[in-house]
C-alpha cells in the first residue's frame, strides 16, 4: 500500500512538472520582457505600440521598452509598479501617449467583451493589479497556454516566403491605410470616459515624482496625412485638452513630435500612418535623446 501511494505521488509530481514545462515552453515575447529582467534601468518607456519608436541600443543607455500594442493607461500604471524595483535612482519614465489613449477602458473592451487583451497580465502581475480579476479567467489562461504549447511541439516550422515590395507600392499601401486607421483610432479615442485614465496617469506621475523619477510625456511622429485626417478640432478635444491639464498640474516636460517637419512629411520614414520604420526610429531616437540631453535630463547617460 505504501509503495502504491509513493508511486501515485511520483506520478502526480511527474504530471505536474510536465505541465509546468509545457507552460514555460513558448511564453510570448511580451511576457518574457517582464519575467526575464536581469538588470536595473536608467530609462524605460511604457505606452502603446508607439513606444516602439525608441532605440536605446544606439546609445550607452540602460533602457527598456515595455510598451504594448493598444495598451491602456491602467496597465501602464500597473506595469510601472511592477518595474519599480528595477529602476535606478532618478530613472526617466517615458510616457508615450497616443491620440486614442484617453478613450480606452482598463481592459480594452473596445475589442469585445471576450478578448485576449488581459491574458498576458495574468502571467506576471499580482492578482490585485488585474482589473476585474477572476480565478476562472486565470485558470483558463494557464490551461490554454499549456494546450497551445503542447500542439506547437508537433507543428513543423514553416518558413515564410519574403515578398519584395517596391518603394512605390509600399507608399501606395501606406497611403491607402490612412483613412481606415484614423477611423479605427477615433472610435478607440471616444470609447469610454477619459476621467479614469487621467486619474491613472496622475497616480503614475505623482508616484514617479515622489520616488525621484522623471516622468516625461511624449507624442511620437505621425505621418502628415494621419494628422490631417484626424483634424485639429478632434485632436484638441480628445487629446491635447487632457495633455495640457496634466502638464500644467504637474509641471511636466512634454515633447511633441506628432507633426514635426523633420519626420511627418517624409513617407520614407514610416511603415504605416502612425509608426516609424527602422530608418525613422533611428532618426527619431537621435533627435529625441539629443533633446533630453539639451534639457539636462540625461546628465549621467553618455550619448555615443
Amino acid at each position: 500500500m505504501r509503495r502504491f501511494l509513493i508511486n501515485i505521488f511520483l506520478f502526480v509530481c511527474l504530471i505536474g512538472l510536465s505541465l509546468y514545462g509545457l507552460l514555460q515552453l513558448h511564453t510570448n515575447f511580451y511576457v518574457k520582457k517582464f519575467t526575464n529582467i536581469n538588470k536595473n534601468y536608467d530609462i524605460i518607456n511604457l505606452g502603446t505600440s508607439h513606444g516602439n519608436s525608441f532605440n536605446y541600443n544606439m546609445y550607452k543607455i540602460d533602457g527598456g521598452k515595455f510598451h504594448r500594442r493598444g495598451n491602456s493607461i491602467y496597465y501602464d500604471l500597473q506595469n510601472y509598479y511592477y518595474l519599480k524595483p528595477h529602476l535606478k535612482d532618478s530613472a526617466i519614465i517615458i510616457l508615450p501617449l497616443s491620440y486614442f489613449s484617453f478613450g480606452l477602458d482598463e481592459n480594452s473592451t473596445d475589442r469585445g467583451e471576450i478578448n485576449p487583451f488581459v491574458n498576458d497580465f495574468y502571467r506576471y502581475l499580482p492578482r490585485k493589479s488585474i482589473y476585474s480579476y477572476t480565478p476562472k479567467r486565470e485558470a483558463d489562461v494557464y490551461l490554454n497556454e499549456i494546450k497551445l504549447n503542447f500542439f506547437n511541439l508537433f507543428e513543423k516550422s514553416k518558413k515564410k516566403e519574403k515578398i519584395e515590395i517596391s518603394e512605390l507600392d509600399r507608399n501606395e499601401i501606406l497611403l491607402d491605410k490612412v483613412s481606415k486607421r484614423v477611423e479605427s483610432h477615433k472610435k478607440m479615442g471616444m470609447y469610454s470616459s477619459p476621467q479614469p485614465n487621467i486619474a491613472y496617469l496622475s497616480e503614475l506621475i505623482l508616484d514617479a515624482k515622489k520616488n525621484g523619477y522623471k516622468p516625461i510625456l511624449v507624442t511620437t511622429p505621425y505621418f502628415k496625412r494621419y494628422n490631417e485626417e484626424f483634424g485639429n478640432t478632434w485632436i484638441k478635444e480628445h487629446y491635447y485638452k487632457y495633455i495640457d491639464t496634466l502638464i500644467n498640474q504637474y509641471q511636466l516636460v512634454y515633447l511633441d513630435y506628432s507633426d514635426d517637419e523633420r519626420f511627418s512629411p517624409n513617407i520614407e520614414l514610416f511603415k504605416d500612418p502612425d509608426h516609424l520604420n527602422q530608418i525613422g526610429k533611428e532618426k527619431f531616437s537621435k533627435v529625441f535623446f539629443q533633446d533630453l540631453n539639451e534639457l539636462g535630463i540625461l546628465k549621467r547617460i553618455k550619448l555615443k
